[in-house]
């Protein structure tokens, strides 16, 4: 029985000792960290505050970076919607440059019918040129208002001056072709004959 207590003081001892041994290890590990100096510790600061600056004007730049490239992008956005809207614009000038040739020859035969033509058959070739002269103004086309107005060379192409005891120096006297602006710029001017 002895030896059986023997074994376990001896045991416990054992561990004890071990406890002990680890607890003096983890102080002298601890006095050796404690042991760190002041300036030390310092520098480990300071190279942390150079890391952190280092990392902020890193940020900063991509965040510049980022900046400029969002800048461009909305820049380059703009430019090709704005020539995006000129070419749709020019593309619709030119077609409704080509149906303007159309209203002319439908105001001429109107103009120009004879008396032997059924009138029911004038008024529905005036119908017709009604309702495509609407929908093109619906559209952005501007009949130029040339009769009687002064001479304008930015609207009105004179073709000729005529002498006239009614009208004053520089008025239209006749309007020989109409002029017409698309969304508020010059489709085609006005042909008229001037007052000298």
């Amino acid at each position: 029985m002895m030896k059986k207590n023997d074994n376990v003081n001896e045991k416990c001892g054992q561990e004890h000792q071990e406890e002990v041994d680890f607890e003096e290890n983890s102080e002298e590990k601890y006095e050796q960290e404690q042991n760190v100096t002041y300036e030390e510790l310092q520098n480990q600061f300071n190279d942390l505050v150079t890391e952190k600056e280092k990392l902020t004007e890193e940020r900063d730049q991509y965040l510049n970076q980022l900046r400029r490239l969002q800048a461009d992008f909305d820049n380059y956005k703009r430019r090709v919607s704005k020539e995006w809207d000129k070419k749709s614009l020019e593309k619709a000038e030119e077609v409704v440059g080509d149906i303007l040739g159309v209203l002319d020859n439908f105001e001429r035969a109107l103009q120009n019918a004879s008396e032997d033509v059924d009138e029911q058959y004038q008024q529905g070739v005036k119908m017709i040129y009604d309702q495509l002269y609407e929908v093109l103004k619906k559209h952005g086309l501007e009949k130029i208002d040339a009769q009687g107005e002064t001479f304008d060379p930015n609207y009105h192409q004179a073709v000729m001056q005529v002498e006239s005891e009614d009208h004053e120096s520089n008025i239209v006297v006749e309007e020989l072709q109409p002029g017409f602006l698309f969304k508020g710029r010059l489709l085609r001017p006005s042909v008229v004959k001037v007052s000298k």
